[in-house]
């Protein structure tokens, strides 16, 4: 998990919780920050939901181009069940390396 924030957020990481200000410069220090301070701790609300504001869209051209109007088969990628059962594993455990399991 810390590579995948690693890869995506903005720095400086900003604490989730209510009433903290905190910032981090790592996903770790955010995540020790979470795990130390905020136990059970209530987070900020979120944005506000709100209805956008939709214009209505312009009239069509008369010609359109073929790629507006055909419709095109979507798939995914083909891969060979080789390549899936090497790549699989792997996946499974950059994916869920940080995901700890409560004890039953």
């Amino acid at each position: 998990m810390f590579y995948h924030i690693r890869s995506h957020a903005l720095i400086p990481l900003e604490c989730a919780y209510k009433d903290c200000q905190e910032s981090f410069r790592t996903p770790q220090q955010l995540v020790r920050h979470h795990e130390a301070v905020h136990r059970n701790d209530p987070l900020k609300p979120s944005a506000a939901l709100f209805t956008p504001e939709l214009s209505p869209l312009p009239a069509a051209p008369e010609k359109l181009p073929a790629y507006m109007v055909e419709a095109r088969q979507v798939q995914p990628p083909s891969i060979s069940k080789d390549r899936h059962n090497t790549l699989g594993p792997w996946v499974g455990t950059k994916r869920y390396q940080f995901i700890s399991h409560p004890a039953e």
